[in-house]
């Protein structure tokens, strides 16, 4: 599903994670 590159994999994640992190925090808002 995710392909990382070794040098950048933990920016990439960091990303996922804000990603994932501002999806809750829009679904908190619409319930």
């Amino acid at each position: 599903m995710f392909h990382f590159k070794p040098q950048n994999k933990r920016q990439e994640l960091l990303k996922f994670i804000n990603t994932i992190q501002l999806c809750n925090l829009f679904q908190t808002h619409n319930d």
